[in-house]
């Protein structure tokens, strides 16, 4: 009985170490790794931007998905490279434009050291 008993209780030690290091191995996305926020928060926005640029970056990581997924299953499979780099270039300039319209002037440098932070954080 009771070494069957300090068998469970192993068991579910082993089970829980297990589960804690699994979770803190994970990473975060790209969107929440640490110098991604710092460098949102940087930007300093209004309460009326934030919903803007929330929108703005869901659209650019929408987009960006679903472009490299439809790359990466297309039937042409040479230049995947250049074909991402070119595709993640648009998509930059679409995020830049629409970024553009709500920040000041002041901001879109702080928003483009936040934009090149995501983008690397992305990299695997």
């Amino acid at each position: 009985m009771r070494t069957a008993k300090s068998a469970i209780i192993f068991s579910l030690s082993l089970f829980l170490l297990v589960s804690l290091t699994t979770h803190a191995a994970e990473k975060k996305p790209a969107w929440l790794q640490p110098e991604v926020l710092k460098s949102a928060v940087a930007i300093n926005m209004t309460d009326e931007q934030k919903p803007k640029f929330q929108n703005a970056i869901t659209v650019y990581l929408t987009d960006f998905q679903k472009s490299f997924k439809k790359i990466i299953t297309g039937r042409d499979t040479s230049g995947m490279e250049r074909k991402i780099k070119r595709m993640n270039k648009r998509l930059k300039k679409k995020m830049d434009g629409a970024m553009a319209e709500f920040l000041s002037k002041e901001q879109m440098p702080k928003y483009e050291v936040y934009r090149d932070a995501l983008i690397k954080a992305m990299k695997p």
